[in-house]
This record gives structure tokens, sequence and C-alpha cells, in this order.
């Protein structure tokens, strides 16, 4: 109803709750369950990006993932399909077709060719973290974050150049308009088109 009225879905206890149901016998996995339901409900989630109306993604601090694929009525822990050893949290997601890119701290840049189902690491050019990602209808890939800086890629992530935005201020949201223009939004209140 277009944000008139809203549902809880899934909170932090319950996502420490199912994460540690689902711990398998991989030691990081099971290290990370058990550290979940020690700490409680204290990580906070930071992106969720949807294909459609019931398959999304949703992604936050220390490798916290979870998916759904029923609109959000059922949330699934995913921490152990990222290889993310580190744990570092992930702040942006996006869905591009059968695509699901993240991006994070430390450079860290993850793509999935099978909707979610397994990701691999792709190469960053940049080691600071980026705080957000955006899926232009151009095709193109606009990560970016830290200290104003922003990479684009035009071949799914294969590849990523610097944009130079002139500014030095972390940037942490990113639109495209309706014109096609891209706005990228710096933490001082600068608007980049």
């Amino acid at each position: 109803d277009a944000g008139q009225s809203w549902t809880l879905q899934l909170d932090g206890v319950q996502a420490a709750k199912a994460v540690a149901a689902q711990a398998s016998s991989d030691e990081r996995v099971q290290r990370n369950a058990q550290r979940f339901a020690e700490e409680g409900p204290d990580k906070p989630f930071f992106d969720i990006d949807f294909s459609d109306a019931q398959h999304g993604f949703a992604v936050g601090a220390y490798n916290l993932a979870f998916v759904t694929s029923d609109g959000g009525k059922t949330w699934l822990p995913a921490l152990d399909r990222l290889p993310n050893p580190k744990n570092f949290h992930l702040y942006g997601v996006r869905h591009v077709a059968d695509s699901v890119f993240i991006v994070g701290e430390q450079g860290l840049l993850l793509k999935s060719t099978d909707a979610g189902a397994t990701f691999t690491t792709l190469a960053s050019p940049y080691k600071g973290s980026f705080f957000g990602l955006l899926a232009a209808h151009s095709g193109s890939l606009i990560a970016y974050g830290l200290r104003g800086h922003a990479l684009r890629s035009t071949d799914q992530g294969a590849h990523w150049d610097e944009v130079a935005t002139g500014v030095p201020v972390s940037i942490s949201a990113a639109l495209e308009l309706e014109t096609g223009a891209l706005a990228l939004l710096s933490q001082t209140g600068e608007l980049l088109l």
C-alpha cells in the first residue's frame, strides 16, 4: 500500500536464532552462529533489494545476509554463501537480471550469476569501503563510498574504473533519475549529478 502500513517480518532476535539453527558443519559458520547467538540482536541491516515481488536479499554488519523467496514472509540466513572470511560489513546489494552484486568494507565486491545461490569475489581496484551500489538502466554499475570514491563497471563487474567525483567526503546514497542522469549524495549534503 505504498508504505501506508508496515508489518514486521524479521528482527535481530529472529535473525540470530535463524543463523544458529542453520549452522552447518563448517567451522567458520559455526563460530559466526555462536557469536550471533551470544551477542544478540545488535547487528544492523544496511540494505535490501528485490528482483521481483517474491525474491529479495538483505545485507548488513559482519557478513549478515538473509534471503527470501516468498515476499519476506520468511527469511533464511545466507551468510555461508558469501566468500567473506573476515566477515566484513556488507553495505549494498543489487539485483541485475539473474545476477546479484554485493559491496562492502575494504573494497569487497561480490557477484552471483545464479540469482544468489553462490557468490564469487570480484577484483577491486580500491581497498576502502563501498557504502552502496547503483545499477543503472544503461547496464553500468556504480560502487560508491569512502572519501568520495566511486567506481564504474560497464561489463557486469569484470573491470572497474574510477569515477572522478571531485569530493573528498564519503558518498552514502545514489539514484538514477527518470532522465537517465545519475545522482550521488555525499555525507556533507552535496548532490553530484
